[in-house]
């Protein structure tokens, strides 16, 4: 990871660190990680006792000699260190017969020192590499973190706020209003011009019971009232038995 040599005060000002103590970094990060770990339930008491109590923690923390702010080549080589993609761009090719070639550091067993794979294994390979929808690669924290951008320079934090000022002018907001605040169901009534939260047949506000998001289920669903399996929900209905 990247980080500033200091911290940031409540109010902005920078206060610099004179020196970074890699044995503390390295004993708190494998205590957080062990801890976790542990609430996980992928490590049991004991074994996370045993594992503390290990002479030579198998963790190793390094700290690189710091960048200077206006030494720009060494801020952009660790940059581009830290988000490197998983292949470089400059050891692909493609040969004649139309298949891609890779160069790759050499085999220890073999001492290749080039992969050669076809389109679609190529596209199989570089493929798992695509991080899972809404899954951050690269994470920011602190003065760095989206809450704290924009707050001014150094990502000074604003002053905390319980609410947002009203104005005299401004009415307060009626029950009715603050439900049609409701983002998708608003978006819905704006489309569609249908409200999904009122009953089709009395009119009486709905209300959510549980919401299905695995698409599998869903695709099951719709499958299933497509074939004729399922009733219409608003279909009239034999009163219940004495």
């Amino acid at each position: 990871m990247i980080a500033t040599q200091g911290a940031l005060t409540e109010g902005g000002e920078f206060v610099p660190l004179p020196d970074i103590d890699v044995n503390v970094v390295e004993e708190i990060f494998r205590r957080l990680l062990l801890g976790r770990l542990h609430r996980a339930k992928r490590l049991s008491e004991e074994f996370l006792k045993s594992l503390l109590a290990w002479r030579r923690s198998g963790f190793s923390a390094h700290c690189d000699k710091p960048a200077l702010a206006d030494d720009r080549s060494s801020l952009e080589r660790w940059v581009r260190y830290i988000t490197r993609a998983p292949i470089r761009i400059d050891t692909i090719g493609i040969d004649d017969e139309g298949r891609v070639r890779i160069t790759t550091p050499p085999d220890p067993r073999s001492g290749a020192t080039e992969l050669v794979l076809d389109p679609l294994e190529w596209i199989h390979a570089i493929t798992t590499q695509i991080p899972d929808r809404r899954q951050h690669v690269v994470r920011y924290y602190g003065a760095y973190a989206s809450r704290s951008r924009g707050a001014g320079r150094f990502g000074a934090r604003r002053p905390p706020q319980d609410k947002p000022p009203e104005h005299d002018d401004q009415e307060p907001l009626s029950a009715e209003r603050k439900r049609s605040r409701a983002s998708w169901a608003r978006l819905l009534r704006r489309i569609l011009e249908v409200d999904p939260l009122l009953c089709a047949r009395c009119g009486v506000e709905m209300t959510i019971v549980s919401v299905i998001a695995d698409p599998p289920v869903v695709d099951h669903i719709l499958r299933h009232l497509a074939s004729g399996g399922g009733s219409d929900p608003f279909e009239a209905r034999a009163p219940p038995p004495p």
